[in-house]
């Protein structure tokens, strides 16, 4: 039995974690078919939004989720490292992550990412973002097979735009994508 065809929509979520540092604005675990659509979500310490859980090539964390037309921003906020505005986790076939507006991640000391593939996260779409003022990668992917990331707007990352820490890129070439980072 699972979680399934959950819909959150034009929704606010702000300003949590005040007793958990480390929890999530939106933590989907295990779950098909959620879509978290038009919302807020920000001033998280450690990530705004979170789906998956499940690391490396294990059993899938869930299928066809959907992260489009959000406006994610202020994560980490000086105080937790290692975290992303939108942030995937595990084998996610037919997911997609589309049109999110990501900005302001801030670490307290290293790895601020906007949208972040972590271990094993496959299977997901990430196209038509705009990911701006990031303190790492604006996009960042700790290896993954079968993801498409393109047609996305990176600028104005500290870091790199678009990292992948282990493994090669998708494909074997970098994703096609506008970058503009200094």
């Amino acid at each position: 039995l699972r979680t399934h065809d959950v819909v959150i929509n034009n929704s606010k979520v702000t300003g949590g974690a005040l007793v958990y540092r480390e929890a999530a604005g939106v933590l989907v675990q295990n779950a098909d078919a959620v879509s978290l659509l038009r919302s807020e979500v920000s001033y998280f310490n450690h990530v705004a939004v979170s789906f998956g859980w499940v690391w490396g090539f294990s059993p899938r964390s869930g299928r066809d989720n959907r992260i489009e037309f959000n406006h994610v921003h202020h994560v980490g906020n000086h105080d937790l490292s290692d975290l992303g505005g939108i942030y995937m986790l595990g084998v996610q076939p037919n997911s997609t992550v589309r049109g999110n507006i990501v900005h302001d991640s801030h670490p307290f000391f290293m790895y601020g990412h906007g949208i972040y593939l972590d271990e094993g996260a496959s299977g997901i779409n990430v196209t038509q973002n705009w990911v701006y003022d990031t303190f790492a990668a604006s996009w960042m992917q700790h290896y993954g097979v079968n993801n498409t990331v393109d047609s996305n707007v990176f600028a104005k990352a500290t870091g790199h735009c678009l990292t992948f820490a282990s493994g090669p890129p998708i494909n074997g070439t970098p994703p096609p994508n506008t970058s503009y980072c200094p």
